[in-house]
């Protein structure tokens, strides 16, 4: 049974190549989740199995790439874009390509603004460190049109996520379970070449042979008495043969 996302908040996801997409939809398939994005058809959608993550780690890095849709910055709001702030900055690919990665600013140069057709206009520029994209790593400079701010992060409240999330989460923690099981398990095998002892625990098997050789040394000094026709006999034993002389005989 699937379950859609009937959430009215609006998400973005950074998919695998770290860019930022609309989420038009979530669909949970059993234990699969499903990303539609916005703008592309379901041959692009994105699927992620609950079984996937080794570790909760990694299932909290999951839930990290989901947040709520970044809104494009107003010329007016320019003076929010300060050194220091993350923001979300589109990067032109070509007029038919146009994708966004998260960058830092590292310098604001602010202007005055001019008005056009009655409209406020920023001619303000930014110094931007992007931390993901083709200029992952280097400085450029960008205006207030190409810069959208990131929201603030709060508890998504879709809930395929949220079960897919919890899903996750369980996996990671049930095959925890299992490998410390399987561990155990482990340590109370009996190492080949020991036996168990009485109590449960291993014993060498040198141990053994060391005993068994004792046995036989002293079975081949026993001196076994016995009466046989009012004949008194010796018998000495080694190992699995027996030798025995009649006292009195020649």
């Amino acid at each position: 049974m699937a379950s859609k996302n009937p959430s009215s908040v609006a998400l973005d996801f950074r998919s695998g190549d770290d860019a930022w997409y609309g989420v038009r939809g979530l669909v949970l398939r059993h234990d699969t989740l499903i990303v539609k994005y916005c703008d592309f058809p379901d041959d692009f959608d994105d699927h992620f199995h609950a079984g996937a993550f080794k570790t909760a780690a990694a299932v909290d890095d999951f839930a990290e790439r989901f947040r709520r849709t970044s809104v494009q910055l107003q010329d007016y709001q320019c003076s929010r874009v300060i050194e220091g702030v993350r923001v979300c900055v589109s990067y032109k690919f070509s007029d038919f390509d146009i994708k966004f990665y998260d960058a830092i600013i590292e310098e604001a140069n602010f202007k005055d603004h001019v008005f056009q057709n009655g409209e406020e206009v920023c001619t303000c520029d930014f110094v931007v460190f992007w931390e993901h994209g083709p200029n992952a790593g280097n400085k450029t400079s960008t205006s207030v049109e190409n810069i959208c701010l990131i929201q603030p992060r709060k508890e998504l409240a879709d809930p395929a996520l949220i079960n897919f999330l919890k899903m996750s989460r369980e996996k990671v923690r049930m095959a925890a379970c299992d490998s410390s099981l399987s561990a155990q398990n482990d340590d109370l095998l009996i190492k080949p070449g020991s036996v168990a002892r009485s109590d449960g625990l291993p014993r060498d098997s040198s141990s053994i042979a060391k005993n068994d050789g004792l046995a036989r040394d002293v079975g081949r000094n026993e001196i076994v008495h016995s009466t046989t026709d009012g004949k008194m006999k010796t018998a000495l034993t080694k190992s699995s043969t027996s030798h025995v002389k009649t006292l009195g005989d020649n």
